[in-house]
């Protein structure tokens, strides 16, 4: 079923729909959810209260990309729980290795100050990406947006692991030199 189809179900208001977003998407979702929280139970909870979150705010949305939407939520609910697990502990994860290694680039966010730029920041990081060629786009992407492991990435790019990790490095490198210049 397409995406627009499965949309339709959504504003219809049929319970269809979140059968057929599971049917097409729960791998995809997990995939995400398991990168971040590295527990399966926890991933499929994540992943459940997505098709819920989806099924609250379509209608009144309409996303374009339905992937994306879905992707999103995922990842957002999945960060939370994460953040909402490791209050008292240290927790190991994709998530928390991919945000490590962008610490060196962007720097510890402390003060209210620093939060408010969070958005300048944003629109910072994403006129560095527009700079890159569209594989190395997809590799900072799967890396540090879909907490993709470097193994995986090498593998869907059919690179060895070294050379993606130095790819990934030479990024981080250009990217604090980008945020240096931007100010």
């Amino acid at each position: 079923m397409q995406d627009q189809e499965i949309i339709s179900l959504y504003w219809k208001r049929d319970e269809t729909a979140i059968k057929e977003t599971k049917n097409k998407y729960e791998h995809y979702l997990f995939k995400i959810a398991q990168n971040i929280l590295n527990d399966s139970l926890d991933s499929e909870e994540c992943v459940n209260d997505t098709y819920l979150k989806a099924w609250n705010s379509i209608p009144p949305h309409s996303p374009i990309h339905f992937s994306l939407y879905l992707a999103k939520i995922t990842r957002q609910l999945s960060i939370d729980l994460l953040r909402y697990k490791c209050r008292m502990k240290r927790y190991s994860s994709q998530y928390t290795c991919s945000i490590s290694e962008l610490e060196e680039c962007i720097g510890e966010k402390t003060s209210s100050k620093d939060l408010i730029d969070l958005e300048l920041l944003k629109e910072t990081i994403q006129s560095f990406l527009d700079t890159l060629p569209k594989e190395e786009q997809s590799i900072f992407l799967e890396r540090y947006y879909f907490m993709d492991s470097v193994a995986d990435i090498a593998k869907h790019h059919t690179f060895s692991v070294s050379k993606t990790k130095s790819i990934l490095h030479r990024m981080r490198k250009q990217l604090r030199l980008h945020l240096l210049k931007e100010g």
